[in-house]
């Protein structure tokens, strides 16, 4: 189980590095007016790619078939959570697996809500 969110972490973290790589690829824009400007310009620019990009499309279900991948291959029970360190390894093979994800942004699209909150 450790693995498994090992790995999704890693490929998380590869989706991030996607989106830096790309918008470094892209045009200067000319200097915004005040901080202000430009941050509102980075996070337009974050939400078009989330809901524009091919990239970050296939990089979310590659992420979602590896980690299901990672945990049909678990050879170990355990868990990740730390309130969980003193519970047996048998008590926890004998239960069922469970991942635990953030909505936001993960499984819920949110992208439209964050559109909308840009001023």
């Amino acid at each position: 189980m450790f693995r498994a969110m090992h790995s999704l972490m890693v490929v998380s973290l590869l989706v991030a590095a996607a989106a830096v790589a790309d918008r470094a690829d892209a045009q200067v824009a000319p200097a915004p007016a005040s901080a202000a400007d430009a941050t509102a310009r980075e996070q337009l620019h974050a939400v078009l790619w989330m809901q524009q990009a091919a990239e970050y499309r296939v990089l979310v279900q590659q992420t979602y078939r590896l980690a299901t991948e990672r945990l049909a291959t678990a050879d170990q029970p355990g868990s990740a959570a730390l309130e969980q360190d003193a519970v047996p390894a048998q008590r926890l093979a004998s239960l069922p697996p469970a991942i635990i994800l953030d909505l936001d942004e993960t499984v819920l699209d949110n992208s439209w809500f964050q559109a909308r909150m840009l001023r």
